[in-house]
């Protein structure tokens, strides 16, 4: 599921490997191409479909995570982190506290891509 925000898309994917995979595979199809530069954010958590739209904290801190994000990389929150550090699939670098408009401060990490 998707929706699209004037430049900006948000995905709901049904586990964290899918979300991961589909944000590494938007920016890496950005990359190269006369687009602007892309960057993701990614949190795991209960929403809420109506409309069309999606409501709930891990929307609002997905949204937070990837204005700190630079170009060409995705931040996670701290639940989608431990949920891909059970698989392996992905490195991931601690970035340390993030201070969040909104949210307060909000442990995250750069995914740093598949392993394999």
């Amino acid at each position: 599921m998707g929706k699209l925000i004037g430049d900006e898309a948000m995905f709901v994917c049904p586990s964290a490997q899918e979300a991961a995979s589909a944000a590494v595979e938007v920016i890496g199809k950005c990359e190269g191409r006369q687009l602007p530069p892309s960057r993701g954010g990614l949190a795991l958590g209960p929403i809420l479909a109506r409309g069309g739209d999606y409501f709930g904290p891990a929307v609002n801190l997905a949204s937070r995570l990837v204005d700190r994000a630079d170009s060409g990389t995705v931040v996670v929150d701290r639940a989608l982190r431990d949920e891909l550090h059970a698989t392996g699939d992905f490195g991931l670098r601690e970035l340390g506290p993030l201070r969040l408009k909104g949210i307060g401060e909000v442990a995250a990490w750069k995914l740093e891509g598949a392993s394999g």
